[in-house]
């Protein structure tokens, strides 16, 4: 009988190694993906680091959909500089437009700066024109005169125009009228309190 139960136990430990080298090598196949995920991770911090660094260095950052960054120089600088290569602290230049450089009208025409616009039933002025670092294309920005907005003309910290707070926003040219639409109660009031 003590060889038959040591036999077992021994039946047992075998058991038990061939289940510890199974975990064994389950952990170290999660150990192989974790040093994956770490590499991904170094990278994408570094596209954040690269990001800094262009929006530091003056120049709008543009995010495509496969997540390639793109940098584009501006002419004129923001108001805004790192004082040391990385990881400085912002400081202000007094002497420098607080605004990237805006076109004066879109590439088709249809809209220049300081025009009145309506958009979604809102009127506002024209306050910049041009590419932006959160989304491709040709976008507007529009200071509204009437209802809410959503920024002061600065988005993700890049200042593209200069408004009150919350009565900023970006269109593209196509979702603009050319003059704000005209609302049947603001007929009226203009019926009613023009001259006879």
């Amino acid at each position: 009988d003590a060889f038959s139960s040591l036999a077992d136990v021994r039946s047992s430990f075998q058991d038990q190694l061939q289940e510890l080298m199974l975990v064994n090598q389950n952990l170290q196949a999660q150990v192989v993906d974790a040093e994956r995920n770490n590499a991904d991770l170094l990278k994408m911090l570094e596209g954040v680091r690269e990001k800094v660094v262009a929006i530091s260095a003056r120049r709008p950052v543009v995010v495509t959909p496969d997540a390639a960054v793109a940098t584009t120089p501006v002419a004129a600088p923001m108001s805004m500089a790192l004082t040391a290569a990385e990881g400085g602290e912002l400081e202000d230049e007094e002497d420098e437009p607080t605004t990237l450089p805006s076109g004066k009208q879109t590439t088709d025409g249809s809209f220049s700066l300081g025009q009145q616009v309506g958009w979604h039933g809102k009127s506002g002025t024209v306050r910049y024109i041009g590419d932006v670092g959160f989304a491709a294309g040709e976008w507007v920005g529009i200071e509204l005169t009437d209802g809410k907005g959503i920024h002061d003309g600065s988005v993700n910290g890049i200042p593209y125009f200069e408004c009150p707070v919350a009565k900023g926003v970006f269109a593209l040219p196509a979702l603009l009228s050319a003059a704000p639409t005209a609302t049947k109660e603001a007929f009226e009031y203009d019926r009613v309190m023009s001259p006879v």
